[in-house]
């Protein structure tokens, strides 16, 4: 269920203030890896669309809202001598208008926008203008007018567009819930997106002094489709490609309670356990959305509870047997063997637990099981040592944590966070669902979706229409580039009419919806690797980097302590190719700085990793 959470705005009607930037020679020049985000007042809903989009990529940055600091913006804050503090510059709009309570102006004095265009033409700085009125100076030509309320405009990509935005579909995107200006692009200046009536919406125009600019000219927020689905076209045009971070697009999917049953939402005394036939009809399904989304990484993670394999005395189990049979279809994740409560347990019952699981998971051939991950029952047991201590002992470095929960979410975008009271284990925060545990029909989901939600809605919902905006949901999550996996039971693949279960009906949506917009591969890792990568994120965000580059020639990177460092563009020959760019995972060793020429492909072999999808070893290798 998404909404924005800022509403979108009118801009005031009227260009920044003119100014024409003053060539100096710049010998040597180099710029840090940083952007600067300027902001009028910081409460320009596009503020938040870039915060979001840097950090999901991991991207640095600094914003500098101009009205609490009125005149700092000078030529020292952006450089220092030949040194560039910026590699690119982001306006949250194009004339950072705010109201000063007598009449609306530009947050920034005419000296400030001076020292920002000098900056920008004697570093080579590129410009992005996140919400833009369209004036003459940054490439639009003709009257101005607006959409009119009651007709969404969609985005069309030109040929040139396709060169910026390549990981887009060519479908048309619909801008809602923002305010939208319509003009044409000016002689010189290049279209990216246009309307139906042929409206140049994203416009790349070199300005009259010789800078460059990317002006789209609808509002932003993070919470809106287009925002997320541009955003990362912005970034990668105003660095040129090169940055700090990167990007994957994630889909995972974990099922709790595997070989156990839940209770039902309509009648609790009734309960549903999978059958054999819904685990082939599950795999079956894997394989095809394999196939559709030319995703071979895609597999839904079995969270496991060994107590089940034990049925019922006179109840004929087709789960277990058809679980070896198609192991190897899926990947397991230890959920202890009883499902206890770990809250209040001691040290040697939940060593049992666990053991328990890890001798069920040999026995029935898990070839995809890794002891090194954990779901807790009922997300249980974080604080509790005894628990937290017996599960490191064993081999647990990864389990997950309930996003919903203020101190379990994360606190910097695709990082793990700490445990509680074992530090060195790391919690990954996962992401609840509307797709309850206790639900394995359409009409159970409807008659308890319907049941929390009608408040909130005004009125009941239909199954298809749960499915929209829970799917919407999830797509979100999947085009900001978000690790955190989503929790489900094994109660929603009941298979309750050929190739139709809740959650494959879910996936399906989502996935409907991710293939109009984005044409990248989804990845799905397994968790310790998901794990990995947060924890690469968790040490980026707690030391600083150093990372300078010399344009066209040399990019030099340093930290003061180890850690891996994703850097996108960097043509290195083991860096990974995702949706067209390499993307080269640094080892950086404390205090000692590397670098690196942008000029031809370098042979790395000590400096890099090879990240992997699924390990349960030596995660990532050098080459």
């Amino acid at each position: 269920m998404l909404k924005p959470q800022q509403a979108s705005a009118q801009l005031a009607p009227f260009a920044a203030p003119p100014v024409s930037a003053r060539r100096v020679k710049v010998d040597g020049a180099t710029l840090e890896a940083r952007l600067l985000v300027v902001a009028g007042d910081g409460n320009e809903p596009a503020l938040t669309a870039i915060r979001q989009a840097l950090d999901y990529l991991g991207t640095p940055y600094t914003v500098h809202v101009a009205t609490k600091s009125p005149g700092a913006l000078t030529p020292a804050l952006l450089a220092e001598g030949s040194r560039g503090h910026f590699q690119g510059v982001m306006l949250t709009t194009s004339n950072l208008s705010y109201f000063d309570g007598t009449g609306w102006r530009s947050a920034l004095s005419q000296a400030e926008w001076q020292a920002l265009a000098d900056y920008e033409l004697n570093f080579g700085v590129r410009q992005v203008t996140w919400y833009t009125y369209p004036a003459e100076v940054l490439g639009f030509a003709g009257p101005v007018a607006e959409a009119p309320e009651n007709v969404v405009p969609t985005l069309r990509i030109t040929s040139a567009g396709q060169q910026v935005f390549s990981y887009l579909s060519l479908e048309p995107l619909p801008i809602r819930h923002a305010y939208t200006y319509l003009a044409s692009a000016a002689p010189g200046a290049v279209p990216l997106f246009q309307d139906g009536q042929g409206h140049s919406l994203v416009v790349v125009a070199t300005l009259p002094d010789g800078r460059e600019n990317l002006a789209l000219t609808f509002d932003q927020e993070a919470y809106l489709t287009h925002s997320v689905a541009l955003s990362y076209g912005v970034v990668n045009w105003v660095t040129r490609g090169l940055f700090l971070g990167y990007r994957r697009v994630y889909a995972g999917a974990q099922v709790d309670d595997f070989f156990l049953e839940n209770d039902l939402w309509e009648n609790p005394t009734l309960a549903y356990r999978m059958t054999g036939e819904d685990l082939k009809a599950t795999a079956q399904w894997q394989v095809e959305v394999q196939a559709r989304l030319q995703s071979p990484s895609f597999r839904l993670d079995m969270a496991f509870n060994g107590l089940g394999i034990e049925p019922e005395e006179g109840v004929e189990d087709t789960l277990t047997p058809a679980a070896r049979s198609y192991a190897a279809h899926f990947k397991w994740i230890s959920h202890t063997y009883n499902h206890p409560y770990l809250d209040e347990m001691d040290y040697a019952s939940v060593r049992e637990e666990l053991t328990g699981n890890f001798e069920v998971a040999s026995t029935l051939g898990l070839k995809n099981f890794c002891p090194k991950n954990l779901v807790t029952p009922n997300i249980t047991g974080l604080r509790n040592p005894n628990a937290m201590r017996a599960a490191y002992d064993l081999g647990s470095r990864y389990m997950v944590s309930d996003s919903s929960i203020a101190d379990q979410a994360m606190r910097t975008p695709n990082a793990a966070l700490h445990n509680f009271v074992v530090p060195d284990l790391l919690m990954i925060p996962r992401r609840p669902t509307n797709l309850f545990y206790n639900v394995s029909v359409p009409g159970e989901w409807v008659s308890e979706y319907n049941h929390i939600y009608r408040a909130y809605w005004g009125r009941d919902l239909s199954y298809a229409e749960i499915l929209d905006e829970e799917s919407n949901v999830l797509l979100l999550y999947i085009l900001r580039g978000e690790l955190a996996p989503w929790m489900f039971h094994q109660a929603n693949l009941r298979f309750y009419a050929p190739k139709r279960s809740l959650l494959t009906d879910l996936l399906n949506a989502t996935f409907t919806k991710y293939q109009r917009l984005y044409r990248l591969p989804l990845e799905s890792p397994s968790m310790e690797v998901l794990g990995e990568r947060a924890e690469w994120r968790l040490a980026l965000s707690e030391v600083p980097v150093n990372a300078v580059i010399t344009p066209g020639q040399s990019m030099t990177l340093s930290a003061p302590k180890d850690l891996v460092l994703p850097v996108t563009g960097l043509p290195l020959s083991c860096a990974e190719e995702y949706g067209g760019q390499p993307t080269a995972f640094i080892r950086l060793t404390a205090g000692k700085s590397v670098t690196f020429p942008l000029n031809r492909v370098e042979v790395a072999s000590q400096a890099c990793l090879m990240p992997r999808l699924e390990s349960c070893g030596d995660l990532g290798s050098g080459r």
